[in-house]
């Protein structure tokens, strides 16, 4: 070796020392960022808990008689729960089917196809209580539909029985319309 590939490769060593010098410098100033923010968010958590143990009420024991009464509550007290939970699958049902209509290079959508387990996650009642609910709401439909059908049939049928008669009487029409005309001459 001459003395120039000497000063290259102590140049090139020097440099390696340097940049794994800058690597672990660069790493500790992480690891210190990242032990700042868990105090932090310990600190936080720690002053939440100590604020809400000040706030609450101290428990007292209830009879058996109060928790059955509590469970057969409903867990929703606002008057349209179930209609804003059915609202709430509905969307995400469309949501999935839109997103599968316009998947074209194909990523997995099998988490979204949990539709009751997300509504149940975003509204906050159990699963079974959203597939009751769904069912109650397809069932109500199912039954305007069919007395809507009903309704349409029936106004059908006293048109065929000639309670309703249209008449388009081109001849008719013309009077009328000649007739409007010589009024309005006179």
């Amino acid at each position: 070796m001459n003395i120039e590939e000497l000063e290259n490769y102590a140049s090139m060593v020097l440099q390696q020392a340097i940049d794994a010098r800058r690597q672990r410098i660069l790493l500790k100033r992480e690891r210190a960022k990242q032990e700042y923010i868990e105090q932090q968010l310990l600190i936080e958590s720690e002053e939440k808990k100590s604020k809400t143990k000040e706030e609450s009420p101290p428990e007292t024991a209830n009879s058996d008689e109060e928790v059955e009464a509590d469970r057969k509550k409903p867990k929703l007290d606002i008057p349209d729960s179930k209609t804003i939970i059915s609202n709430v699958f509905r969307y995400l049902d469309q949501e999935y089917k839109f997103l599968q209509l316009q998947n074209d290079d194909n990523p997995d959508l099998r988490p979204l196809a949990a539709i009751t387990q997300r509504t149940s996650n975003a509204t906050g009642v159990s699963p079974v209580e959203v597939r009751s609910i769904v069912r109650e709401d397809r069932a109500k439909k199912a039954e305007k539909r069919k007395s809507g059908s009903q309704k349409q049939s029936s106004t059908e049928d006293s048109v065929s029985e000639g309670k309703y008669r249209i008449t388009t009487d081109s001849s008719a029409e013309r009077k009328i319309s000649s007739e409007g005309n010589g009024a309005d001459k006179h």
